[in-house]
């Protein structure tokens, strides 16, 4: 009886062997897999760190360069105006010299257009500085073209401050100031909507 008991004994042994290796197994299938899991997930994240790190490279780039551009206007801007112009979120958008219709005249003007305002200024002296006549802020602004025989390619900004008509030296050039104006005062009116 005892060489029947020691054999049983030697099977149960081999089976509980057999089944914690089976266990042992199992376990390591379901490490593996989370392992796998855990690695793809780490490249994910390395992908996206990486995508990160190189919008928040472009983006001190930008601004750095946008910086730049609105202390170099700072600089052709005679009066104290100038140094209030630099904030952490101003951006230069488009510069340049239009035709103001006055009251018994055209007179060339120096408009700055930012993110947030446009400068209308006058040449003092001509070409070297610009004195600010008037700082217009985009709140509020609305900007059409005109059909007027006398300023082929003109357009009139309407502000709560001040209202007046200018033309470009081109159709091309006065659907750029347009167009431009136009996605500053969207942009500005979606940056003010999001303060409230």
């Amino acid at each position: 009886m005892s060489g029947i008991f020691t054999t049983t004994m030697i099977m149960e042994m081999k089976v509980l062997t057999a089944v914690t290796l089976l266990l042992r197994l199992q376990l390591y299938t379901e490490y593996i897999s989370k392992f796998d899991k855990a690695l793809k997930a780490l490249e994910e994240a390395k992908k996206k760190y990486s995508q990160f790190a190189e919008l928040l490279r472009d983006f001190e780039t930008e601004t750095q360069d946008n910086f730049k551009k609105v202390i170099e206007v700072c600089k052709k801007l005679s009066g104290d105006t100038g140094d209030s112009l630099i904030t952490p979120y101003r951006k230069l958008i488009r510069e340049g010299e239009l035709l103001k219709s006055c009251r018994k005249e055209k007179q060339m003007k120096m408009f700055f257009l930012f993110n947030d305002l446009l400068l209308y200024c006058i040449s003092h002296p001509p070409g070297l500085t610009y004195k600010v006549v008037m700082r217009i802020p985009l709140d509020g602004m609305r900007v059409q073209s005109l059909n007027d025989p006398d300023m082929k390619h003109g357009f009139q900004i309407i502000s709560t401050c001040k209202s007046f008509r200018l033309e470009a030296s081109s159709a091309e050039e006065c659907q750029q100031w347009i167009d431009a104006i136009k996605n500053a005062i969207r942009e500005n009116s979606e940056v003010e909507a999001t303060k409230q």
